[in-house]
């Protein structure tokens, strides 16, 4: 038996948490976002690997935005921020001198 992704698991408790919190069954979820309730219970569980269009219905039926049924994939908490298109991520001026 393969073992789980921890990805596919932090984003199926998310869908799990989300749903939950608007009261809603897997059926009623999955009638939302036209998916099959079976589908919608194997993604909570962590066992689909969904597509982008998959996570774009489930957060449009959620009311919820892409970066929140995200966020904890690569275990961070919350979405981060776009970086400033200002600074480069290794400070203001990293790039000085760079060229002759």
């Amino acid at each position: 038996m393969k073992s789980k992704d921890a990805r596919l698991v932090a984003f199926g408790r998310t869908v799990r948490r989300l749903r939950k919190a608007r009261g809603w069954s897997q059926l009623d979820l999955g009638f939302q976002a036209n998916l099959h309730f079976t589908y919608v219970s194997g993604i909570e569980r962590g066992e689909r690997n969904v597509s982008l269009l998959t996570i774009v219905r489930l957060a449009k039926a959620l009311k919820a935005r892409v970066s929140e049924l995200v966020a904890d994939v690569d275990g961070r908490k919350t979405p981060s921020p776009a970086p400033s298109p200002r600074m480069s991520r290794h400070g203001a001026g990293a790039r000085r001198g760079a060229r002759g």
